[in-house]
């Protein structure tokens, strides 16, 4: 990697050095390895995730950033069929992922997101994972330290990166791909991934560990032409229309002045090992479900094959229990059998979505008991695996959990799945009955100051309209949807916990982090229920910017903003709000 920083930052090559093209789609490496985010496509690598705090001493005007640090050990990329990080990405840059190349098929537009990466693991694993032959005469570990891939680079890869010939490029990625096998450098990541657990599984606390670098612009940033300078145009014209490429002029050093920089700032990064241990003190309790005058409607999802239909037979219909069945082929969008193009996938997919909702919120329109003493499980039959799902069963398994989410405004609604190739049934009926009340008795609940009644409200959102990248992205529409927990002490001292309801509803993104109206209408409901105290979980998008350009002081803070805590309050002064932000934390094996 260090190769990397020193074949990127070489100042003897212009910026057009650099420039290579593959599907159609032209790209610079200086630009693109100017980004931290290209090294998280590396099997095993620390992984800066989310931006946990921030906090500014306004007397010496430092910020200080909170991150969390997870390491990335190999381990399976789970959204794209369970394969390890090394096997994906190698899939990737020699078109061998099925799954990426059916949407891209379905997805032109993004041809050169699919361009840029295959190029950036080419040249990331070039690098990382070039070696001398480990058969070779004399070989011995340590030529691995000593290996210098650039000059190879230079000479036979990159002539053909710039051209336009892409079967050549082609072939290049798969001579890349059939050397790493032949070195044996899954075994070598492996051996590391050992290494590393077998080190953070220590009990013994990790030093704390401070590094000091000096941030810093190349010069090369400013423009070197007299007339320009004269007219007060300093800086390249690409830079305005796009600010990203100010990053190739971004680099660091070690604390001293370096006369490379038009200048320079200085900056520390601590990292500190935090570990949860086992404390002494205590509780016992006793729960049971509190189900009394419930009654439930089951919903079953079954694939119209044999040994789903099996099970569904012995274990519900010859038992006599009434539910809705939802019945399907769960091959039907499998990409080996070629039955549905997009288009009609599209439209199947459409079709379920908007019957299944419409079907069930007619049928439960008939219910004439309180709605809260309805609980619907959803039962759903798996025939694939958790590393190989069929299509059909992943999208409907979605379906129904957007379904049990809708529907638990007004009901007791959940949705679980139960592979048919296991019987780890205990762990599946624990999830599906979480959605219903709980009491719990304390062997000590004497003291007088605990909350007779706590509200958690939980509140996220997600953009539903637009494409990535929108350059309208504050007239894009966003879903703002939550739920509400709630927890009440009753009068025997037992603890009741239960979900109360949903909400969701759409806005504007610029007008959603104000007064959102669905947010504000639920804590009315809930004050006329005699709630007063309000745990409230914020869940903040994704993000790992650190907004240091900010301006204004609610920028970014989310549906934590002044303006919504506000709103949220009413002007009473009984209301107490406990807020907590919660930043969205990707799992990474």
């Amino acid at each position: 990697m260090r190769l990397i920083e020193q074949y990127i930052n070489d100042e003897s090559k212009a910026d057009g050095y650099y420039d290579v093209s593959y599907a159609g789609e032209k790209f610079n490496y200086r630009d693109i390895f100017a980004r931290s985010e290209v090294f998280d496509a590396l099997p095993i690598i620390p992984i800066i995730d989310g931006n946990l705090g921030e906090t500014t001493n306004r007397e010496t005007g430092e910020t200080q950033f909170v991150l969390g640090l997870k390491m990335k050990l190999d381990g399976k990329v789970q959204a794209r069929g369970g394969k390890e990080v090394f096997d994906y990405n190698l899939e990737i840059i020699t078109h061998n992922n099925q799954e990426e190349n059916e949407e891209l098929k379905a997805n032109p537009e993004k041809n050169k997101t699919w361009a840029r990466k295959i190029l950036t693991r080419a040249f990331l694993y070039y690098f990382v994972f070039s070696c001398p032959d480990p058969n070779g005469k004399n070989y011995h570990s340590d030529d691995e330290l000593n290996y210098k891939p650039i000059p190879k680079f230079d000479e036979n890869v990159l002539p053909v990166l710039k051209g336009d010939n892409d079967d050549e490029k082609d072939s290049i990625f798969r001579r890349l791909v059939r050397g790493f096998k032949k070195y044996r450098v899954k075994q070598k990541i492996e051996s590391l991934r050992i290494l590393v657990r077998n080190f953070l599984d220590r009990g013994k606390k990790l030093p704390n560990c401070i590094e000091r670098r000096e941030i810093c612009i190349n010069k090369r940033i400013i423009k070197t032409d007299d007339d320009s300078l004269f007219q007060g145009n300093f800086f390249h014209d690409d830079l305005r229309e796009n600010y990203k490429k100010c990053l190739r002029y971004i680099f660091l050093v070690k604390e001293a002045t370096n006369n490379r920089a038009v200048c320079q700032l200085p900056a520390s990064i601590k990292i500190e090992d935090v570990r949860y241990f086992e404390g002494s003190d205590r509780q016992n309790f006793q729960w049971e479900y509190d189900v009394k005058g419930i009654k439930a409607l089951p919903v079953m999802w079954i694939p119209d094959t044999n040994p789903c239909w099996k099970i569904y037979h012995e274990s519900f219909v010859q038992k006599g229990y009434k539910f809705i069945l939802f019945s399907y082929k769960n091959q039907r969008l499998n990409p080996d059998k070629n039955q549905l193009n997009s288009t009609q996938a599209f439209i199947y997919r459409f079709t379920w979505i908007l019957l299944s909702y419409l079907c069930l919120h007619i049928l439960l329109e008939q219910y004439s008991g309180t709605e809260k003493e309805l609980f619907i499980p959803m039962v759903r039959l798996h025939e694939g695996t958790h590393e190989n799902p069929f299509p059909a069963e992943k999208f409907l398994a979605n379906l129904a959990k957007t379904l049990a989410f809708i529907f638990s405004k007004k009901y007791r609604c959940n949705s679980q799945g139960f592979r048919v190739s296991n019987s780890y049934i205990r762990n599946g009926l624990n999830s599906l009955y979480s959605v219903l009340p709980k009491k719990f008795s304390f062997e000590h609940n004497s003291d007088s100051t605990l909350l007779d009644k706590l509200a958690i409200i939980i509140v996220s959102s997600k953009l539903s309209d637009s494409r990535t990248g929108s350059q309208n992205r504050k007239d894009r529409i966003a879903n703002l949807f939550g739920e509400v927990i709630s927890i009440e002490r009753l009068k025997n001292g037992s603890v009741k916990i239960q979900p109360l309801t949903t909400f969701f509803d759409n806005y504007r993104l610029q007008n959603m982090y104000e007064e959102p109206p669905i947010l504000i209408d639920t804590i009315s409901e809930l004050c006329l229920q005699g709630y007063r105290h309000f745990l409230y979980v914020a869940q903040a998008p994704y993000t790992s910017t650190l907004h240091i350009t900010q301006q204004e002081e609610e920028e970014r803070l989310y549906f934590m903003s002044p303006t919504i805590i506000k709103a949220m309050k009413q002007n009473r002064d009984d209301i107490k709000i406990y807020p907590v932000f919660l930043i969205n934390i990707m799992y990474t094996n």
